[in-house]
């Protein structure tokens, strides 16, 4: 019989605790590996405010969808959990399991009381204050994509391409269709008066949200792949033709279209009077939100993802976060990310979101910019009291609004182009 000395078990032992150690660190679901330090921050002019740990089943489940919404952020995991977040702090605002874990959940939406969100095909209304649910109810169809949310309204996007309305305060109700060509497959965006959706078809469409009704559709050169981004009163539409429109939502007339040379599929976002999109040339564009004149141009910037106060930031084919000087987009720096963490586009402040399938998120903003600077209006309090952080205009913006197109020929088309003249109107 061979006996092993005690001086080897305690070796042994030490040696398997060590290793253990190491491979937790070097797991992807130790968030201290994935942190950005403060010195790799402070380097490039950044500085952590919070991070957090959304709870994840590792061992089977990811994050799915991440939402920004006013001072939220609404974290979907495909475990069936919307965990919520305190964008200035990070704390948990509160956190509910979701419909049946086997059945997918797909993108929520929120606004300034409610939580939508579509697990399998049950459509679920939760109180924004608390994740109370407030009900439930079967989808007249097939859900294509996460649902919108207004005050009123709740709006699903079916297969058949049909948007079905459904009453916050009338649940059973039979739903409104809004009709359209074609197939749906992008969540539609709602706001208090209108409701958008595209189609496969590259077709526009503009609903009334409160008579419920289908106002006026445009016509793109190609398929639209992300959804619009909006500064009231005007939508700005990007097209895998390479083309941004800007339609006004009311009148739908036209703006401008600007050219980016290369198909689209990254959202477009509008902050501080300027349009930003990334063509497919990775290349970011910075355009004149009023003139649809062209700011600057970046290269090898695959997407946007925060317009701070010096810098304009976004993310490259590696996945690093690169920093761009605010009036000229010249490049400026870059810093490393961990590996599988990815930004968050943010249209709503200068917070720089990172994000991973575990659950981690990190805030990041520029040195000195302690409070928020938002460029979106936010929820308004009990007593009535507005932000404290100003909407800054656009200080590019040297010329008065007009309806003519700019006068760039490279970046725009000849009048006998025109994509507005395939508008389709719609009456009552």
């Amino acid at each position: 019989m061979h006996l092993v000395s005690p001086h080897r078990c305690r070796r042994s032992a030490l040696l398997c605790c060590v290793t253990l150690v190491v491979c937790c660190l070097a797991s992807p679901s130790s968030w201290a590996a994935r942190l950005v330090d403060y010195e790799h921050a402070s380097r490039v002019g950044l500085q952590r405010a919070w991070f957090a740990q959304i709870e994840v089943d590792r061992a089977r489940d990811r994050v799915d969808h991440w939402v920004l919404h006013d001072q939220r952020l609404y974290a979907a995991t495909s475990g069936g959990k919307l965990h919520v977040l305190n964008t200035e702090t990070g704390e948990t605002v509160w956190k509910t399991r979701i419909g049946q874990r086997d059945r997918t959940l797909l993108q929520p939406a929120a606004s300034r009381e409610q939580v939508a969100v579509i697990n399998g095909s049950q459509l679920i209304l939760l109180d924004g204050n608390d994740g109370r649910l407030l009900w439930s109810r079967q989808l007249d169809g097939a859900p294509a994509a996460g649902p919108a949310l207004n005050e009123k309204y709740v709006f699903a996007t079916l297969l058949n391409g049909r948007i079905a309305a459904y009453r916050i305060d009338e649940p059973n109700e039979p739903p409104w269709y809004y009709q359209s060509v074609g197939h749906v497959y992008l969540p539609p965006t709602a706001s208090a008066t209108v409701v958008t959706w595209s189609n496969d078809r590259g077709y526009f469409y503009v609903g009334n949200a409160d008579e419920l009704r289908v106002m006026f559709r445009m016509e793109t050169g190609d398929q639209i792949a992300t959804t619009p981004a909006t500064i009231t009163p005007h939508w700005y539409v990007a097209a895998m033709d390479g083309y941004v429109y800007s339609i006004d939502e009311l009148s739908s007339h036209k703006q401008w279209r600007f050219s980016t040379g290369a198909s689209i599929t990254s959202k477009p976002v509008a902050a501080a009077g300027m349009v930003f999109v990334a063509s497919g040339k990775s290349r970011l564009h910075a355009i004149d939100a009023v003139t649809g004149k062209a700011i600057w141009q970046a290269e090898n910037v695959l997407q946007f993802v925060s317009l701070g106060q010096h810098h304009v930031y976004g993310a490259d084919q590696r996945g690093r976060l690169t920093l761009l000087d605010r009036q000229t987009g010249n490049l400026m720096n870059r810093l490393e990310l961990a590996a599988d963490t990815t930004p968050i586009i943010n249209d709503r402040s200068d917070r720089i979101f990172l994000v991973d399938p575990y659950g981690l998120v990190q805030c990041l903003h520029e040195v000195g910019t302690d409070q928020p600077i938002y460029y979106r209006q936010q929820m308004v309090d009990e007593e009535g009291d507005q932000p404290s952080s100003p909407v800054e205009e656009n200080p590019f913006a040297a010329e008065p609004a007009t309806d003519e197109p700019a006068d760039d020929a490279d970046d725009q088309p000849d009048e006998e182009e025109n994509p507005f003249d395939d508008f389709d109107q719609f009456g009552e």
